[in-house]
């Protein structure tokens, strides 16, 4: 199983998911950057995006500092950027839920890829700091 083998290699190096994880909210931001100039042709308010942004910027740093410091037990951390990433992809809902009416395609179709890629995200940074708190089952089971 894929998704499997790589709990394993996280569970072995989660520096690296650390490292996606700060990737992926600085590419986020980015994507916001671009959303907020082109507002007219994906429908979310400005404003809201701002939000976004400055929520990505923050998770940004979190995650590039925990890659930095190499925490000894990075189950915790992990934990709270998947909970932290939850609760983004929330939000991102909600505005998606609130906004639907004003939502573009092109806004409706990006927030659901985004969704849908950090919900598979938070699944491997949840399993992952798991497997890392049950050494003794080589991150197989128990999760």
């Amino acid at each position: 199983m894929p998704f499997q083998k790589l709990v394993n290699g996280f569970r072995v190096q989660p520096r690296k998911l650390f490292l996606i994880d700060g990737a992926g909210a600085l590419l986020t931001a980015a994507m916001n950057i671009l959303l907020i100039r082109f507002e007219e042709y994906i429908g979310m308010p400005v404003g809201m995006l701002y939000y976004l942004l400055a929520a990505a910027v923050t998770f940004a740093f979190f995650s590039f500092v925990c890659y930095c410091t190499n925490p000894a037990n990075p189950s915790l951390p992990l934990k709270i950027v998947a909970i932290v990433n939850a609760l983004y992809c929330l939000t991102t809902l909600l505005l998606v839920l609130v906004f639907y009416e004003r939502l573009r395609i092109i806004g409706l179709a990006y927030f659901s890829v985004e969704i849908v890629v950090m919900t598979l995200l938070i699944g491997m940074e949840w399993t992952t700091a798991k497997a890392i708190m049950s050494p003794n089952t080589g991150g197989v089971s128990n999760l």
